[in-house]
């Protein structure tokens, strides 16, 4: 039997930081685990570090593309950043962390919901953004699902 592993809690990097941004590892969390009545382990957990972008990193993807003046002309340009729509992003990359419980005990998640907070707090100073599984789904019992292999 397999089973789905249980969210416990994500941040965005600042955007000041992804320059500066190396992948969190499962032991960068449970090291920093509070004394309590669990052992947080390594392979207790794990960590997803999601880079999301627009297909050229943190560059405009805008600055590739080129303007014709209109059909018959082959005279290029490209527009401006100021002249561009104010509907898009100023950033062009967002890195997400998430961090899960491969274990599905209450306490489990609450302990790495935590030592979570404290490597967030640690690295950034802050504990902005830091969504935590609401209450009533990790009272919730988790699906189970049969493997096939």
């Amino acid at each position: 039997m397999c089973s789905l592993w249980l969210f416990c809690n994500e941040y965005a990097v600042p955007k000041d930081q992804l320059e500066f941004f190396k992948d969190i590892t499962p032991q960068d969390i449970a090291c920093l685990q509070k004394a309590s009545g669990v052992t947080l382990k390594e392979e207790d957990l794990a960590v997803c570090n999601v880079k999301i972008n627009l297909t050229r990193g943190r560059r405009n993807p805008l600055e590739r593309v080129k303007i014709f003046k209109d059909y018959d002309n082959e005279e290029m340009f490209s527009i401006a950043d100021d002249r561009a729509s104010h509907l898009l992003p100023v950033c062009n990359e967002d890195m997400i962390v998430r961090v899960y419980s491969k274990k599905h005990e209450l306490v489990q998640v609450e302990v790495i919901s935590e030592a979570f907070e404290n490597f967030h707090l640690k690295t950034y100073g802050l504990k902005t953004q830091v969504h935590e599984t609401p209450e009533k789904k990790k009272r919730r019992r988790p699906l189970l699902l049969e493997s096939n292999v």
